[in-house]
């Protein structure tokens, strides 16, 4: 077999397979030489293995799908010329048509070209060799204005790291946050009005603490409010009775909190795509699909209905009369929704996240305000 037949053969020119040949050691003089049958079907093997390494190491890197038009830029030829050589292979295409990642190495391949994927500028940033990564403690943010009821949920999770979900969620009821708030507000309130000056919520109930605690104690004894608080956590964490004045001050700091922390964590009303403008921030739904809010006496439509249900639940239904607590809890209709894998994923961290909140909560209190 002539040279310049087997090159017709491999569709390549004669000259391109002298040179070929040559590199790899062949003896031949012209396109006229001539080799054996056994010859010329090693030549065949050893040209493709030699087109295929040429091809790996001429890599060009394209962003797929991809325009005949641009394809033709990255291999060098003109968009006229690669519609024609498509045009003999029968493929009628147009110059602005977009062809996927398949047959575009197809088509790269025939020009000894191997396309890869460009990387998206955060693969590129992302793109680490596995030897240089080091293994770190992982960041989680909990983000929320002060006073918001970000450490008290918190604290639902810690008393309840391994609750089982009800389809899917975990509910916590408004009315333990109302606890959690007392608890962690009413001690300031000791040093005055100068101590609870961060939120009006705390601004709001001050007076109301202290009649409720020379109510409940005598006034004249020394430090008679911090008694009154220790008193309150005991008597709410052992299920004793609870005074009439408690429940009633637990149930207003409850109507506070659907009155201004809960109308932010749903934002856009009916219209899920709608902002609302809060302050001078422009908000989008989207930015608050953390929690939600349910209340066990709306069905249907109903209890899909954020302000429907918002509305409900600022009235009391229960008893208002001296109780213990979990009586207290299991008459509360109202619970903050959460599903199950952000649940699951707080409670790996949940003891961590509260003391970076709750010391910066503290840096806070005593550098500005006390």
């Amino acid at each position: 077999m002539r040279i310049h037949e087997l090159a017709k053969e491999l569709n390549i020119d004669s000259k391109e397979l002298i040179k070929k040949l040559k590199a790899l050691n062949f003896p031949v003089k012209n396109h006229m030489s001539s080799v054996d049958e056994d010859t010329a079907e090693i030549i065949k093997q050893e040209v493709k293995e030699l087109d295929r390494k040429e091809i790996e190491e001429n890599v060009i890197e394209v962003s797929f799908p991809i325009t005949i038009k641009d394809l033709a830029v990255k291999l060098g030829k003109k968009p006229s010329q690669l519609l024609t050589d498509l045009v003999k292979k029968g493929k009628f295409l147009t110059i602005n048509q977009n062809i996927d990642e398949k047959f575009a190495r197809e088509i790269a391949y025939d020009y000894k070209v191997n396309l890869k994927e460009k990387l998206s500028k955060e693969e590129e940033i992302l793109k680490v060799e596995s030897k240089h990564l080091e293994k770190s403690a992982p960041i989680v943010t909990l983000m929320g204005h002060i006073d918001h009821g970000k450490t008290s949920i918190l604290d639902y999770i810690i008393e309840n790291p391994n609750e089982y979900p009800k389809n899917g969620f975990h509910n916590i009821p408004l009315i333990y946050l109302a606890k959690r708030w007392l608890y962690y507000y009413y001690p300031l309130m000791l040093y005055g009005d100068k101590g609870i000056k961060q939120g009006s919520t705390q601004i709001a109930f001050a007076k109301q603490f202290r009649e409720f605690a020379k109510k409940e104690h005598n006034p004249k004894i020394p430090y008679f409010d911090a008694i009154a608080i220790i008193k309150i956590r005991d008597s709410i964490e052992t299920n004793q009775l609870i005074s009439e004045n408690l429940v009633r001050l637990l149930i207003k700091i409850r109507g506070r909190i659907i009155e201004q922390p809960l109308q932010f964590i749903k934002i856009g009303g009916d219209n899920p795509s709608a902002g609302r403008k809060v302050g001078n921030s422009e908000t989008k739904e989207s930015h608050f699909n953390l929690f939600g809010l349910m209340n066990s006496e709306l069905s249907g439509t109903d209890a899909t209905d954020y302000d429907k249900i918002r509305s409900i639940s600022k009235s009391w239904k229960g008893d208002k009369s001296s109780m213990n607590w979990l009586d207290l809890e299991r008459q509360e209709t109202c619970t903050i929704k959460m599903g199950h894998y952000t649940y699951h994923e707080l409670s790996k961290f949940r003891f961590y996240i509260k003391d970076a909140i709750l010391k910066r909560w503290i840096e806070f209190s005593v550098d500005k305000y006390l």
